[in-house]
Order: C-alpha cells, then sequence, then structure tokens
C-alpha cells in the first residue's frame, strides 16, 4: 500500500497547526465524537509509535490577534 514500515511511523489524529486551520476535512476535539473515535482507532490499530497531543480550547484561528 506504500506505507512506511510500522517502526519508522509516527501516528497521531490532530496537531497544534491542523487545529488552526478552517479544513473541511480536519478532525479535530471539536467534533467530540468523531475525534474520540478517531483516536481509540488510533489507540487500537497496531501500526507505528502512536502520539496523543494534549492541548487546550481557542477562539480564533491565531491567538496571538
Amino acid at each position: 500500500m506504500g506505507m512506511l514500515p510500522h517502526r519508522d511511523a509516527l501516528i497521531f489524529v490532530d496537531n497544534h497547526d491542523n487545529q488552526r486551520t478552517d479544513g473541511e476535512h480536519v478532525i479535530t476535539y471539536k467534533d467530540k465524537r468523531i475525534y474520540v473515535m478517531a483516536t481509540a482507532f488510533l489507540l487500537a490499530h497496531p501500526y507505528g509509535l502512536s502520539r496523543v497531543m494534549s492541548s487546550y480550547d481557542f477562539n480564533a484561528l491565531d491567538d496571538r490577534k
């Protein structure tokens, strides 16, 4: 399938960059049901090294404004 070998892959649901986009197809904590399902799948699937991000709530795309 063209995927990296298990030992070389770092997998995650989201990161700080994609949380701050208006992307239509980005999974973030703001859609709790889908986010919890994606995180559960990430942790249950036997591929790569999983990373779960801890973050905070924000109202603006750029908190510096």
